[in-house]
């Protein structure tokens, strides 16, 4: 600006001045000595310049230049402005005599928004307007920070150098238990800095905002937060047994490593089956644990939830989980024979397998539903790890055949097996010869039990079924622990073919064999027919079909149908002149074929096996499904299978199953 020589102010009116109007009259005499007081340089004032139109408060110091006509002596101009609240000027400026330029330096304060001002030099004003310093914008590494993981950054901008001792821009969080960031961050030396942010866990995805605040202008920024547990947990197994000695485990992950030591509380839906660890840890950085759980023996199929949730977000934490299905570990029992006589010197031993191994070292409670008969140790051991052990048993002598029943029991898992404990009994007699003309010789029999014979010995009652032709002491001793003795007997004479019975009884228990007697020039073939699993051999068929066969074929030369047996099991056929196989096959008994039969007196018996429910000359597992389906019935009923009633007793019972567990897995003659 400049300011004519002619031009001054008073009382705030600019007018027109000259020389001769001073000199006219008194009032211009008195407004003389106003502007002699002011000092002349007032009128010589020429210009005010400033540098800048414009400056960031606190930030830029711009000057003003002011000018004035040379050949002036020694003045001061006042300097003012119409917000001295926002700036800060000298009170004036001073000229010595013959100074024509000058030039002063002033300060801004910190306004919230630019703000237009004048600074008045003397009479001369120039506009300036004061520019507000504040956050322009922020950027951040990322907007998607992880709860508790790595410390997010976040970059603040001026538009702006910061002025000498920067600028702190206050700093705020819309949720400081999720985000905190510090009070405050100072720019100073440039027009950026950074601060680091802490976030914290939550359950789900959070946003917060961070807000910059400088000169009275907040800068947002919003952060959407995300929970730092966020996968499922991975198990190794999806079910497993319960008490099994494998160490199982699950892995638990994090969407990143957290960034101090981090925790998750574990928890188990039924942790008396399935125990897991209270929490699980994790260092700074990890991103993955594992950790064991242990299963304890469950009676039926239990499905076990694991969860884990944030330790630091309390019980109302979002959990994640796994399940896993806790298997019954179901013992087998079997036992290495499945019949044995009572007081037998020799033990049957019973072996009790898992299906996968024991984690602890486990006494399992076995015990025997006769143990008078049958005797087991009170427990089976199995040790830490395994999966089986056995045991011995003791049998007791017993009158009569007891069905025992063997029971293990883990944990309500039930094992069973059944083991036939036969009386000690006679269960043959050989002869020697195997047949005598009557009258002729001394033949013999040896007497034949079961097992040994107990401490005191075996008494035998003999006798004999017709005295009259076959002749015998009437008692017999067999020592102790021998399981045999013989004894000499004598026969009559006979006009026809006899077989007199030897009847043994013993332990309450008879057993007989026929004997056969042969009449002088007797040229039949001849013998006994033996039924098993029959009481009495007066039971069985009372004819059968016999085959002559090719010897060592199956082509059928002849067949005898419906030949008569006798009640002591005696048949008698006249052979054809020659040698043959004779064969027999009837009812549920398997094929029993001889070979090579001579055509003249022969002696030949049939010892024929019980057991063949379905009738394909075996005994296998399809005789004992027709059995099983039969089982407990009686002709009448519903299921009744008359082929299933092996001892022709009228009922389908546990007798004839032992006559088919006797015969199993046994095969019929061709």
């Amino acid at each position: 600006m400049r300011l004519d020589l002619d031009q001054s102010m008073v009382g705030g009116k600019s007018m027109k001045l000259s020389r001769n109007s001073l000199l006219k009259s008194p009032r211009t005499l008195v407004l003389s000595g106003i502007i002699a007081s002011l000092g002349t340089g007032a009128l010589a004032q020429s210009n005010v310049t400033i540098n800048q139109a414009q400056g960031w408060a606190e930030v830029d110091r711009p000057y003003i230049t002011v000018s004035r006509a040379s050949g002036s002596g020694a003045e001061t101009f006042p300097i003012s402005t119409n917000h001295p609240e926002a700036l800060t000027l000298p009170a004036s400026i001073s000229f010595s005599t013959g100074e024509t330029s000058k030039y002063f330096y002033f300060d801004s304060k910190a306004v919230t928004d630019d703000l237009p001002t004048t600074i008045t030099v003397g009479s001369k004003s120039v506009a300036f307007t004061v520019k507000c310093v504040f956050v322009t914008t922020t950027s951040t590494n990322t907007d998607i920070p992880i709860g508790g993981g790595t410390r997010p950054y976040q970059y603040i901008y001026l538009p702006c150098n910061a002025k000498p001792g920067g600028f702190e821009v206050m700093l705020s969080s819309t949720n400081p238990s999720v985000i905190s960031l510090p009070a405050s961050a100072t720019i100073q030396g440039s027009s950026q800095t950074y601060f680091y942010l802490d976030t914290f866990e939550v359950g789900q995805d959070t946003n917060v905002t961070i807000n910059a605040l400088l000169n009275g202008h907040v800068t947002p920024r919003t952060y959407t937060v995300k929970p730092i547990f966020v996968s499922p947990l991975n198990p190794s197994v999806t079910q497993c047994f319960g008490g099994d000695s494998t160490d199982p485990y699950v892995y638990a992950y994090l969407a990143t490593g957290p960034r101090d030591p981090y925790s998750l509380k574990l928890a188990s839906s039924n942790p008396s089956v399935l125990a897991v660890p209270d929490k699980l840890d994790f260092t700074a950085g990890g991103t993955s644990r594992y950790f064991y759980f242990v299963t304890s023996p469950v009676s039926s199929p239990t499905l076990v939830t694991v969860s884990a949730k944030s330790a630091f977000l309390g019980a109302n934490a979002p959990e994640k989980t796994c399940q896993i299905l806790v298997k019954p570990n179901a013992p087998t029992l079997a036992t290495s024979q499945t019949s044995l006589y009572g007081g037998a010197t020799s033990k049957a031993y019973h072996y009790l397998t898992f299906q996968s191994g024991l984690r602890n070292a486990t006494a399992v409670p076995i015990s025997s539903d006769l143990p008078n008969v049958l005797s087991v140790p009170a427990t089976v051991n199995i040790g830490a790890g395994g999966t089986a052990n056995y045991v011995y048993s003791t049998s007791y002598p017993t009158n009569r055949d007891e069905v025992v029943t063997l029971t293990a029991n883990y944990y309500g898992n039930i094992a069973k097996v059944k083991v036939l404990v036969k009386a000690n009994r006679v269960i043959d007699n050989t002869f020697s010869p195997a047949y005598a003309t009557g009258g002729q010789g001394s033949p013999y029999t040896y007497f034949v039990l079961g097992a040994p014979a107990p401490a005191g010995g075996a008494d035998l009652e003999i006798s004999s079924s017709d005295p009259s032709v076959l002749q015998i002491p009437s008692t017999l001793t067999i020592g102790a622990n021998s399981t045999q003795n013989y004894r000499y007997f004598t026969t009559s004479a006979v006009t026809r073919v006899r077989y007199p019975r030897i009847i043994s009884t013993w332990n309450g228990r008879t057993y007989q064999e026929a004997f056969a007697v042969l009449n002088p020039g007797y040229n039949d073939v001849s013998g006994v027919i033996s039924y098993g699993g029959l009481q009495s051999l007066a039971d069985g068929p009372r004819t059968v079909d016999i085959e002559l066969r090719t010897p060592n074929t199956t082509n059928v030369v002849q067949t005898f149908t419906n030949v008569p047996v006798d009640d002591d099991g005696a048949y008698s056929i006249d052979m054809p002149a020659g040698t043959y196989d004779m064969s027999i096959k009837v009812g549920t008994w398997l094929r029993k074929t001889l070979e090579d039969v001579p055509a003249f007196a022969v002696y030949k018996n049939f010892d024929l096996i019980n057991g063949d429910v379905d009738d394909d000359n075996s005994v296998s597992v399809f005789d004992y499904l027709e059995l099983s389906n039969a089982f407990d019935t009686a002709e009448g009923d519903p299921n009744w299978n008359p082929r299933a009633d092996l001892d022709l007793d009228g009922i389908v019972s546990v007798f004839d199953y032992l006559i088919l567990s006797d015969a199993f897995d046994t095969y019929g003659d061709e």
